[in-house]
């Protein structure tokens, strides 16, 4: 039996999802796009063009829940690296966008780069916890205007595993899509394998960016999936309270779900978890705040009220560097949210709130996730056979008595135990352990750039992504 937590009742469930519809009928969202209020006008909706904003009545709120599917099926390059989000399993993604990188042979801190993103990119694709890359680094040497387009092209050609990205504006959504179809290489359409889904991120509070959803909404004509990812603040972009803060999530999150149900209705949405707080003795965002496992918790609560795939964060840390700090707020964060039983759980790879890039990190990462999913997945089996009687049945009471050399433990121990990849279980005295840890998961990285190889993106296809790219250079409506 997997092991769950949850922290809200279900007249705590009830009370949250009233009040967001409270707040959408009779306060309403700013939507910042003329575009997107045209949808909720088209069906009566009472818009308003001057402040640019919508009153969303209840029912149609209700009806676009039911709309959304509960079953989400993501597609990599190769059908081997397909997932599906049907709540029997917590899938892990790496997290974006750092636009800083810890330099592995340094250590010291710089921009990153467009070969840090394909160098992530590949060790993403050789790891076995992460099920799907979203852009880690930032192409920080690319004129803005193509950026986002290369960094999509970087990362379908180093990873056949599914690509969470983003479209940054309307002008640019049509170059999103022919870079997707061409990635395809004849295996369908974007609907039938959506290899690439978008990560759109309201502007709490209870606002939209509207170059960000004006594109997403083209690209969610195609069958593109939306994260809907609200990061609210708690004392910040939101409420002091917890409450008031999973409340401002979970109203922004409903605006831009109908929205998109208005659009394409059935339209895949993942319902996105960034709750967290604005620390206010630092006055800074806090991604390894035990506060943001709590929402994380309570916000995956509502999307499974809601019969809705959800991304919760974990993983997460303020820590500058990999060590003491990132251990505990990275396990933390990452086995609540486990626990929670989200579709998808983010975080691998980056430090300090999700701004700079570690490859060691990533390692680690990888062995934490394997770590909580040996407890929360599978758990530990009961039965007439685990019990092994029989093998107790076999020996003498007495000293000297052990298991070790039982037929059971040679047949069984792979399966009973997790073997870590990083770290130390000895118990020998070693000096400058520290430094002997980092070389080794720095060699282990080396590995895997060195020898993992990515199924290759075809040719053709790479021809015709440059050639989008190009076109997209020369395009003066192109502006970032």
């Amino acid at each position: 039996m997997k092991l769950r937590i949850a922290i809200l009742s279900e007249q705590e469930l009830e009370l949250v999802h009233n009040q967001s519809l409270y707040v959408l009928q009779n306060i309403g969202v700013k939507f910042n796009s003329k575009k997107a209020l045209g949808y909720f006008k088209n069906i009566g909706v009472e818009v308003d063009y001057k402040t640019l904003s919508a009153k969303i009545p209840s029912d149609l709120v209700e009806k676009s829940i039911r709309l959304a599917p509960r079953q989400v099926t993501l597609c990599g390059r190769i059908r081997k690296t397909d997932i599906v989000l049907d709540g029997s399993r917590t899938y892990v993604t790496t997290d974006g966008q750092g636009a800083m990188i810890l330099d592995l042979r340094s250590g010291t801190k710089r921009f990153s780069t467009q070969k840090d993103l394909e160098n992530c990119a590949v060790v993403a694709d050789g790891l076995e916890e992460a099920d799907l890359f979203w852009p880690m680094a930032v192409a920080n040497d690319v004129k803005a205007k193509i950026q986002n387009l290369v960094e999509l092209k970087i990362c379908l050609a180093n990873t056949s595993k599914h690509i969470q990205h983003t479209v940054l504006s309307e002008p640019e959504a049509p170059y999103i899509i022919d870079i997707i179809e061409a990635a395809l290489e004849n295996q369908g359409s974007i609907k039938d394998r959506p290899i690439v889904s978008m990560i759109y991120c309201p502007l709490s509070p209870l606002q939209h960016d509207y170059k960000v959803i004006d594109g997403c909404i083209e690209v969610a004509k195609q069958g593109v999936p939306i994260f809907i990812y609200p990061m609210p603040l708690a004392g910040g972009t939101a409420p002091i309270t917890l409450a008031g803060t999973i409340l401002i999530n979970n109203i922004e999150f409903l605006s831009g779900l109908t929205l998109f149900q208005l659009v394409k209705p059935k339209l895949p949405i993942i319902y996105g978890i960034g709750a967290s707080i604005l620390d206010m003795w630092k006055g800074q965002y806090s991604a390894g705040a035990p506060e943001a496992s709590l929402m994380n918790i309570a916000l995956a609560q509502m999307a499974e009220r809601y019969a809705l795939p959800s991304n919760g964060s974990g993983l997460c840390t303020d820590a500058i560097f990999p060590g003491i700090q990132a251990g505990y707020e990275k396990m933390m964060s990452g086995l609540t949210a486990f626990l929670a039983g989200v579709d998808l759980v983010s975080g691998i790879g980056l430090l300090e709130g999700s701004s700079t890039v570690s490859l060691e990190q990533m390692w680690i990462d990888n062995d934490i996730c394997g770590m909580i999913r040996r407890i929360v997945d599978q758990g530990m089996e009961v039965s007439e056979q685990s019990l092994l009687l029989e093998t107790l049945e076999e020996i003498k009471l007495g000293h000297g008595v052990d298991f070790f050399t039982k037929k059971s433990t040679l047949d069984l121990f792979r399966s009973e135990q997790y073997f870590p990849k990083f770290g130390s279980r000895s118990s020998g005295r070693f000096h400058n352990l520290e430094k002997m840890e980092i070389a080794a998961v720095r060699k282990s990285i080396g590995d895997i750039l060195k020898y993992h190889k990515v199924v290759p993106l075809g040719e053709e296809a790479l021809n015709r992504i440059e050639k989008t790219i190009s076109i997209a250079r020369l395009d003066k409506n192109l502006i970032i």
